[in-house]
């Protein structure tokens, strides 16, 4: 399948605005703004062209398709200025705690992102590495209740004792603490309404990652 390229509109030209009016520095910051490699942004200086695709990931971001093609009217609608938030912010995918047929995970529809400090993400882990998932039920109340975004690093999947992970669990991701025993590993629930799970074989026990943050609206 050819990539759709848009006509009348260089690499030159694009860059050049987003340098100009939004504070685009270099091609790193490109590359984040539109959440790709590097080399992928090279790619289409080198070609001197820009994907169709782009333009739909940076109308996602806040700007104007009339700007970014034409140069015409305001870069972007509202006073925030889409570079400056996503060089302080990064986005993590919403995920569904229901697993496909082949394993994998889906974002949630509508497509739904968290935005955390980059420099919070930083410092915890690898961003790439992080997906967010809203838990249903409340095993592990009062710490985390049903309807509370978590956000998990699936990089690190080596069960920690009394830690708690994203743990998948018939087809769908449970967030438990994990205890190992002398006949397998626990998962253990927080509230005294929901019972622990025990696993003989701690082979069978497929981790997801680790929760390494949690959050909750107040209503």
């Amino acid at each position: 399948m050819s990539m759709k390229i848009v006509k009348n509109l260089t690499f030159t030209d694009l860059y050049s605005r987003l340098e100009q009016k939004c504070g685009i520095e270099n091609q790193v910051m490109l590359a984040k703004l539109l959440d790709l490699g590097p080399s992928t942004v090279n790619w289409s200086k080198q070609k001197d062209h820009v994907p169709l695709t782009w333009i739909v990931r940076l109308e996602a971001r806040g700007f104007s398709r009339e700007w970014l093609v034409r140069g015409e009217g305001e870069p972007y609608s509202g006073t925030r200025n889409p570079v400056a938030f996503v060089d302080r912010f990064v986005n993590v995918p919403v995920m569904s705690p229901r697993f496909n047929d082949d394993g994998t995970m889906s974002e949630v529809e509508p497509k739904e992102e968290l935005h955390l400090a980059r420099s919070w993400a930083q410092s915890r882990g690898n961003e790439k590495d992080f997906i967010a998932v809203r838990v249903s039920g409340d095993d592990m109340a009062p710490e985390i209740k049903d309807g509370n975004m978590v956000v998990i690093d699936t990089e690190r999947k080596d069960a920690e004792p009394g830690r708690i992970f994203a743990i998948k669990l018939m087809g769908y991701m449970v967030v438990r603490k994990v205890v190992f025993s002398g006949t397998g590993v626990k998962l253990v629930a927080i509230s005294e309404n929901s019972e622990d799970i025990q696993v003989d074989a701690p082979g069978k026990v497929e981790i997801v990652g680790k929760v390494i943050w949690s959050c909750r609206e107040h209503l």
